[in-house]
């Protein structure tokens, strides 16, 4: 209970520290510094994940907010959420069970769930639920196991109103809402990668069980994410600290004359923020500052490469054979025609062409014509 709290404690201090994230230009932002190309790579796997019905299963919306919240570690309310739902969905197939002996063929309704039937929107979220109120209204209740499960089921029950799910787990209020299907979607699919036995662990768990479990489960999840990313992500004070002099940085530019840190800017950040934990020296302030600067750099170097290696697969063909004659029309350094064109250049300058010949004649090429060889 104790590292949970601490866990909590500092999933709080980064959601406090992270309120700028969304007004930023998410491409160039300090919270890409330091990502592996393993999760930038499983990211952009996400955005081009296709679905049954031959579209995008999920919208650049959702994989920018799981991007958001991971690389910020302000996974725990996501964790949260993703527990009572995957409790939720398998009370529905207790109730199908029930009504029907042959429905427990399915072993995983996560699985059928996630990827078979696939509910990625707020239409499909809520066809689901509403069928499954329908079985739960004609089913029994399965034997339990023991009394404890007797009364977590007994007071257990959900309720469909619009375009929300009710839990009611033991005195316990939850709420679903159907337009977030999407994001809990593209979450439990970048989870089952990063989590080895994520379905059986939920379904072990969750079955039968009540708040307590749910609560447990979020736990554990958010104890798996750490550890996976700290392996893909730079320690989470460094990366506070980073996004500290990001959000100071970018409070006090439109206030100051000038673009970044300075002598005066370091300075009177020190004199502000020395209680803090890291900025208390000022060498460490000074250190700090240099590393910041190298990580912005990195950044934009990064994005700059990859907007170069997009930028020709996104041209028509049409604007690619432009470029290429445009290519063939430019005249090389060591060419006659460049040497005649820094010729006049000079002579509209008024300066002497005599240089000029001087240093690029020995690069012109033999011209052959009709009256014979010539330089």
């Amino acid at each position: 209970k104790t590292n949970d709290e601490g866990q909590q404690a500092e999933n709080s201090r980064n959601e406090q520290t992270n309120t700028h994230v969304s007004q930023q230009n998410p491409t160039l932002s300090i919270t890409r510094f330091g990502v592996s190309s393993i999760l930038q790579a499983e990211f952009a796997m996400l955005r081009e994940q296709v679905g049954v019905n031959e579209r995008l299963k999920f919208t650049r919306k959702s994989v920018d907010l799981l991007a958001q919240i991971l690389v910020c570690r302000n996974y725990s309310k996501a964790c949260y959420e993703l527990a009572h739902l995957c409790w939720a969905i398998l009370q529905d197939q207790h109730a199908k069970n029930a009504s029907s002996p042959a429905n427990r063929a399915i072993r995983s309704p996560l699985l059928d769930y996630f990827w078979i039937s696939q509910i990625a929107d707020k239409y499909a979220f809520v066809d689901f639920f509403d069928r499954y109120i329908e079985h739960s209204k004609a089913a029994k209740a399965p034997k339990p196991q023991t009394e404890e499960r007797t009364s977590t089921l007994s007071k257990a029950y959900l309720r469909l109103s619009k375009e929300q799910l009710l839990l009611h787990i033991n005195g316990h209020d939850f709420c679903l809402h159907a337009s977030r299907a999407n994001f809990m979607s593209c979450f439990m699919e970048w989870l089952i990668a990063a989590v080895p036995n994520l379905l059986d662990q939920a379904e072990q768990k969750l079955s039968l069980a009540g708040h307590t479990a749910i609560s447990e489960f979020a736990s554990d999840l958010q104890k798996a994410i750490y550890r996976y990313l700290s392996e893909h992500l730079p320690p989470a004070k460094l990366q506070r600290r980073y996004r500290h002099l990001d959000n100071w940085y970018t409070q006090n530019d439109a206030k100051s004359n000038h673009l970044g840190p300075c002598d005066e800017s370091v300075l009177q950040f020190w004199s502000v923020n020395y209680l803090i934990e890291g900025f208390g020296k000022f060498s460490n302030v000074l250190s700090e500052h240099l590393n910041y600067i190298d990580a912005k750099d990195s950044v934009l170097t990064e994005f700059e490469i990859q907007y170069a290696n997009n930028i020709d697969l996104s041209a028509p063909s049409s604007s690619i054979e432009q470029q290429l004659m445009g290519r063939r029309a430019r005249p090389t350094p060591g060419s006659e025609a460049n040497v005649r064109r820094q010729i006049g250049q000079g002579r509209r300058r008024g300066s002497q062409p005599v240089r000029v010949l001087r240093e690029e004649v020995h690069r012109v090429p033999v011209l052959r014509g009709r009256q014979g060889v010539r330089r």
